[in-house]
């Protein structure tokens, strides 16, 4: 569910945080509704990734002309144990590697390392004294936390099977946050 202009201020105003049953997570994304439907993250938060179909990726990583290739800045050297395993022509996995299309034709290295799922900042609402919806938001828009909650770093991963988008915040020189319940 996106909140957009349509919605009344006071919608975020009024939504109780329940912090019983859920979590709740900051994420900085320009492409929040793909990202929450793939549900992982990507190392240099995508870039360098490589363009092309998944038959051009699969060329471009197995030819036999060069021992290297790089993908999302990193260069992997092609020795003598190097196999690849594709899967159903969404993932290219070899050693502790996976590489899956980020979007359409855009392929990059996956973040298996810091977690799994999508990474994104966690929102200790205890911590903090957070109890609706726009509490956060005024927590987001003050100095204090725009730090803490940079958007950068490898943050925390959670989920996004049972994610409900809360809220977005888009700017148009810089990601937008998003606050996210799971």
């Amino acid at each position: 569910m996106f909140i957009n202009e349509s919605y009344k201020n006071d919608y975020y105003e009024n939504y109780i945080l329940n912090t019983d049953e859920h979590e709740y997570y900051i994420r900085f994304a320009t492409h929040i509704k793909e990202d929450l439907e793939r549900g992982w993250s990507s190392w240099n938060f995508g870039g360098g990734g490589f363009d092309g179909s998944f038959d051009e990726l699969v060329d471009y990583i197995t030819n036999p002309d060069s021992n290297s290739f790089e993908i999302s800045y990193f260069e992997f050297w092609k020795d003598e144990d190097f196999k690849i395993k594709i899967n159903d022509g969404y993932e290219i996995v070899f050693s502790t590697t996976t590489i899956r299309e980020l979007y359409p034709d855009y392929w990059c290295v996956v973040d298996n390392v810091n977690g799994r799922g999508l990474a994104g900042h966690y929102i200790d609402v205890k911590k903090y004294n957070l109890k609706t919806l726009g509490d956060i938001v005024n927590m987001m828009e003050s100095r204090k936390y725009k730090t803490e909650f940079s958007g950068s770093g490898s943050g925390n991963f959670f989920e996004t099977d049972s994610a409900k988008l809360l809220y977005s915040q888009y700017d148009e020189n810089t990601n937008g946050y998003h606050i996210i319940e799971i």
